[in-house]
């Protein structure tokens, strides 16, 4: 028996389901439309039993279980080949849990997932409007800026971070342990609610299993099976758990897809530089990047140290003497995590047996490209008088940055940057899953930007309305 009847309904409580929801509001094709968004609130209590420990220190604070929780939920069983997945994409989730980071795509990244690059910088501008990206206060940790400070301009450049914050951010720097303020933004239940134009109803601690032509299958909080209609359902539930819901599609006979990551590489090393800092802003004390022949090769985050020893939460492990003893000597370190462009991957995802396979592999432009930058930053701790203590070349998945994993069948990059499906007029994709090329950057607000774009831009007729 169905339950209920809709216009229309949106899978996902992330950054991207609030992009495309509020282009939807100013869509006069869809004034005061009634929407229905399943928007899982709460995390899996199941989720405390499983030894989470090794997959990041983020989830060591229990309040960013929620997007690993529904991950689990969707993906119990998979097989992994040279692939490393991290478990935040069962409903998005990366500006829930990292923080959205205020990066845009340049013009080539742009041509390369067929945008018109003048189109989407307007875009830009137009979400900047909504989304709190005026709340930074931002200054370069001094320690940093003297390590890096003859970099500046060559080779290796440093910037400062920005996140999309709220107001009562006091700059304290602890968002890569967990900001005890609730400071970084996401979109909240409110924010939805406050979306004009539209009629938003909102089912908490629902998370949707199948979708068959206009009918959805979703359990409650009690684990109950539920059903729904809905002329046009929109999938904003992350790149994984969108392909899972894709591939139960009739029109899609095979799984196979691609799917795009950003290698990363992290490292850390000693540097006795002693640091008092107490006040300085973001996920990291700076950005860098690492720029071949005007196109960025590499680009990610420095960590100062202190900024860590300072934590209230763990950062390191869960055991508490270890997590103190790293804390210590943390104060000396400065830690980085950087990106290279999708370029530098090949991944497919497919749907064996009732099992998820992912098979990821470096390309032969990898190898280059990542001896290249050893050297850079070898080069550059031999002038600073500093000590490697940590380098390691992160397997593929362990980035976090996904996109793509569209089944080949029902891709087509013509359709997809405007979240059409190949052969189906009742299912449109926005976020991470609307893309087929990631630079180094974070591609969060690039995700916001597309998904409010195609919800702006949607009409009846293309959706069989």
């Amino acid at each position: 028996m169905i339950s209920a009847e809709t216009d229309l309904v949106v899978i996902g409580g992330g950054a991207s389901a609030y992009g495309f929801l509020k282009g939807l509001g100013g869509n006069n094709h869809f004034k005061n439309t009634k929407v229905i968004l399943i928007y899982p609130s709460e995390y899996n209590a199941r989720t405390e039993l499983i030894n989470i420990a090794d997959i990041s220190p983020k989830f060591l604070q229990k309040k960013n279980l929620l997007s690993l929780s529904y991950y689990l939920h969707s993906f119990g069983n998979y097989i992994e080949k040279g692939f490393t997945h991290i478990g935040v994409h069962g409903i998005g989730g990366m500006a829930r849990i990292w923080g959205g980071s205020i990066g845009v795509f340049d013009k080539k990244s742009l041509i390369k997932n067929n945008f018109n690059p003048s189109e989407f910088q307007s875009i830009y501008d137009e979400i900047d409007s909504f989304l709190p990206s005026g709340c930074n206060s931002i200054k370069v940790s001094k320690k940093i800026k003297k390590l890096f400070g003859n970099y500046v301009n060559s080779r290796l450049k440093i910037s400062f971070p920005k996140l999309l914050i709220k107001d009562n951010c006091n700059n304290c720097n602890q968002c890569l342990a967990g900001c005890d303020l609730n400071s970084i933004w996401y979109p909240t239940k409110d924010d939805f609610e406050n979306i004009e134009n539209l009629d938003i109803n909102i089912m908490e601690n629902c998370f949707v299993t199948n979708i068959s032509d206009n009918k959805l299958t979703y359990k409650n909080k009690y684990n109950e099976n539920k059903y729904l209609n809905s002329n046009t359902i929109v999938l904003a539930a992350g790149t994984m758990q969108n392909y899972k819901l894709m591939i139960n599609l009739k029109e899609c006979k095979s799984t196979k897809a691609k799917l795009y990551t950003t290698p990363a590489l992290a490292f850390a090393f000693l540097n006795f530089t002693r640091n008092s800092e107490k006040k300085f802003f973001g996920m990291g004390n700076a950005t860098f990047l690492i720029e071949k022949n005007k196109n960025i090769q590499f680009y990610g985050n420095l960590y100062d140290g202190y900024s860590l020893s300072i934590s209230k939460g763990k950062v390191f492990s869960k055991y508490r003497v270890i997590d103190s003893i790293y804390k210590v000597l943390s104060r000396f370190m400065v830690v980085g995590a950087g990106f290279l462009s999708s370029d530098n991957a090949d991944c497919n995802i497919e749907y064996i047996n009732n099992t998820i396979v992912i098979d990821g592999k470096y390309t032969d432009e990898y190898y280059k490209n990542i001896a290249m930058i050893l050297n850079i930053l070898k080069k550059f701790l031999k002038e600073k008088k500093s000590i490697f203590v940590h380098i390691k070349k992160t397997n593929i998945g362990a980035d976090l940055h996904y996109a793509g994993g569209v089944p080949n069948e029902l891709y087509d990059i013509n359709k997809i940057i405007d979240g059409q499906l190949k052969g189906i007029e009742n299912v449109t994709v926005v976020g991470g899953s609307t893309f087929s090329y990631l630079p180094p950057e974070s591609p969060t607000l690039s995700y916001i930007a597309n998904s409010y774009r195609i919800g702006k831009n949607m009409t009846r007729s293309s959706n069989n309305e």
